[in-house]
């Protein structure tokens, strides 16, 4: 569930970059792809929150200095090439910055998996996104109460 919220908020910050306007976005097709009208609401209200409350916004602008990390051979044999791509992919989106991009990876290291796969990365950062540890925080909801509504 997590890792279907962390595609639509990659998916949406792309558009958002593109067209520069949330308000923009055409959410349509999100719906006609198969993701919940729930899933679409808790990926726009997480952007939103982020957004609103200046939740380091540098992360979500442009960087002018672009700096890669490289991979360690050993993150390399067990970090799959498509899962190091989609933590590259987070990082230009501006999701995670480099503090969390160390964290994403000391966890998968820590796991005791053999091979970490794109899923097992998105459920890692999932749980860096939402913020499992602090429930108080703004934003570090997963899923809208059915009170909630996003206008």
């Amino acid at each position: 569930m997590q890792e279907k919220i962390v595609e639509l908020i990659v998916f949406l910050m792309k558009e958002i970059r593109q067209t520069r306007d949330i308000s923009k976005v055409d959410v349509s097709k999100l719906a006609e792809s198969g993701y919940s009208q729930s899933e679409i609401s808790t990926a726009l209200s997480w952007i939103y929150d982020k957004m609103n409350l200046r939740e380091p916004l540098k992360r979500f602008k442009r960087r002018r200095v672009k700096s890669y990390r490289i991979f360690h051979e050993a993150e390399r044999q067990i970090i799959t090439k498509d899962a190091r791509g989609f933590l590259t992919e987070m990082y230009e989106l501006g999701l995670i910055d480099q503090l969390d991009m160390e964290n994403i990876i000391e966890r998968s290291l820590m796991s005791g998996l053999n091979v970490i796969d794109r899923n097992e990365v998105k459920s890692i950062v999932a749980s860096v996104l939402f913020e499992y540890n602090s429930p108080g925080k703004p934003g570090s909801r997963v899923m809208l109460n059915s009170s909630d509504t996003i206008n």
